[in-house]
């Protein structure tokens, strides 16, 4: 049996660019809301997604922001790498060799969240229904925790606590 195992690194660098598979965003508005998306009304999580062949990854997640939110400007140019996980898949004897990263990234922004007109029509299309994005809204950190059941033991989620104790 396969087991996904994540290591927080924290980091305002990623160690190997070349490795990241995903790249995601905690997108904070002025009221303290963080944006959040789902494909299905019920699973929740950053917005994010992969970055493309030789792609920027502060452009990719950008990209992937606006792509799953609508969100554009808002301050975009805040946004901070603050760590990324190492991501290995073990079991059947075997240890992954080369562990993938999943980059994480986050934007203190000037808008409130009831300025934000969140729009999905810019996702991807030719990516499989079940992939695509279909809801994105804004939600305190409270509300967060319980649509994002693990988020909360997380490191990233320990991290930017630490380094914006005004969302707690």
């Amino acid at each position: 049996m396969k087991k996904t195992v994540f290591n927080w690194k924290e980091s305002p660098v990623v160690s190997n660019p070349k490795k990241v598979s995903q790249v995601y965003v905690w997108f904070i508005t002025y009221d303290k809301k963080i944006v959040i998306v789902s494909k299905d009304g019920v699973n929740w999580q950053l917005p994010g997604g992969k970055p493309k062949p030789e792609e920027d990854l502060k452009k990719a997640a950008l990209r992937e922001l606006r792509e799953e939110t609508g969100i554009h400007g808002a301050g975009t140019e805040n946004l901070t790498l603050f760590g990324y996980y190492e991501v290995s898949e073990r079991g059947a004897g075997k240890r992954q060799d080369s562990p993938s990263l999943q980059v994480r990234y986050f934007l203190k922004s000037d808008i409130s969240s009831a300025e934000l007109n969140f729009s999905v029509s810019h996702e991807d299309r030719n990516q499989p229904a079940g992939d695509q994005v279909r809801y994105a809204g804004a939600y305190t950190l409270r509300q967060v925790e319980e649509m994002i059941p693990w988020m909360k033991e997380s490191g990233e989620y320990k991290t930017l606590l630490r380094r914006l104790p005004e969302l707690a």
